[in-house]
């Protein structure tokens, strides 16, 4: 038989959930088969002692021709069902539909290639496409259980950091981050020549990071520890594909810790380096939030209308807009002649009710819209605003921080 020495870094979950009655079973079954394999192995075969059908099929997998290569071994395997790479063939064809992320089929095809050909050599090699294939569909634990499972039977498969990595995947997928991290630390350390050894780093630092969020305890002590993968990450795997990943959860870290000039640091060459990163958007509203947080408001306001003239779609930009009119408003108290600033800023809270129907911040946007208005002395206006308020968002706590305001300040 062939050895299969290749796996994929894919990692994009579905929905369709598997029969778990039948993969409780298939572990049994794995049990079983594997101790059989044990006494009785065929023993792996050179292609060279395939059929040239087979031979064929096969360069049109390697070619990436997955549905030709699906009817080509297929069609092998009617014509050579005794063959000894019967069984190559039929894994082969799971994998098809595996590269193609039809992995609903592709998991029935495993988990019928490990009861119909336990004694085959890539017996290991399915047992660990079918925990993907779990992960991949979404149903975590169920992957769990079969990742477990392969690392019990094979511990010296060539699969095996794949398989600690992607078991710590979905630990982290179910929000067990400790669980994750002592997974990712087997890719690290014990295994660390495995392909997996970067994603492992930035998933331990993403893990230390929620940690860190969830800590009664704050700035966390997980921030540090998140930092340390990211920044191991950096120095052994210089240029890696998840670089940018970590550069923005490196800079999170530091905002979370209160260190907003790092965190400015750390956004602005994720910006700087990477312009076409997924997380250009984030990195840039947490730059123009980090010099907020530091009381730097014209930079901020600055970083922030650029932000909005840069993006017209994404999770930000009702932030952008309230925090704009937040700077305007602090830089209100400083100025002056206040009314300038004041009045840009009510524009700017005005826009974020206009525009981000159900937004988080409108409440706040309320809020100060009528601290701006009793501040430039214009107590009617800002008793409509609190009526409205009152009316649309009742429940808000800061209605009562409004209409104390109010009372505070208007005759």
């Amino acid at each position: 038989m062939t050895t299969e020495m290749t796996a994929e870094r894919t990692d994009r979950p579905k929905s369709e959930k598997p029969d778990r009655a039948r993969v409780v079973r298939l572990a049994w079954l794995i049990v079983a088969m594997s101790l059989i394999a044990a006494c009785a192995s065929k023993g792996p075969a050179s292609t060279l002692d395939c059929e040239p059908a087979y031979l064929d099929a096969k360069a049109l997998y390697d070619d990436t021709r997955y549905q030709d290569a699906i009817a080509a071994f297929e069609a092998f395997v009617a014509v050579n069902p005794g063959s000894a790479c019967a069984d190559d063939a039929r894994y082969y064809i799971a994998r098809s539909y595996f590269k193609m992320k039809d992995y609903a089929t592709a998991r029935d095809l495993f988990s019928a290639f490990i009861e119909q050909d336990a004694q085959s050599n890539l017996v290991d090699y399915a047992q660990y496409y079918l925990a993907r294939c779990e992960y991949e569909l979404g149903d975590y634990d169920v992957a769990i259980g079969l990742f477990d499972t392969f690392i019990d039977l094979y511990p010296q498969s060539s699969m095996l950091d794949n398989a600690h990595y992607f078991l710590g995947r979905c630990y982290y997928k179910t929000g067990k981050y400790q669980q994750a991290i002592d997974q990712f630390a087997l890719v690290i350390a014990v295994l660390p020549q495995s392909g997996y050894r970067d994603a492992a780093l930035l998933w331990s630092g993403r893990s230390e990071y929620e940690l860190g969020k969830a800590d009664t305890l704050q700035p966390s002590l997980h921030y540090t520890s998140a930092e340390n993968y990211f920044e191991t990450m950096f120095t052994d795997h210089p240029g890696c594909s998840y670089e940018d990943n970590g550069r923005y959860y490196h800079g999170l870290c530091a905002y979370r810790r209160g260190d907003y000039a790092v965190a400015v640091e750390r956004f602005d060459y994720l910006r700087s380096n990477f312009p076409n990163s997924v997380y250009m958007d984030n990195a840039w509203y947490y730059l123009a939030r980090s010099l907020y947080q530091a009381g730097d408001y014209p930079a901020a306001l600055v970083e922030f209308e650029d932000f909005l003239a840069t993006f017209d779609s994404g999770t930000y930009l009702d932030n952008a807009t309230f925090f704009a009119g937040r700077c305007r408003y602090e830089m209100a108290q400083t100025a002056p002649d206040p009314a300038p600033d004041l009045q840009a800023a009510i524009t700017w809270f005005t826009t974020v009710k206009a525009d981000f129907a159900g937004s988080n911040w409108a409440d706040n946007a309320y809020y100060y819209e009528i601290r701006c208005y009793i501040d430039l002395g214009d107590c009617s206006t800002a008793a409509t605003l609190i009526t409205r308020f009152s009316a649309d968002i009742p429940a808000s706590g800061l209605l009562v921080n409004a209409r104390n305001y109010y009372q505070a300040n208007c005759p």
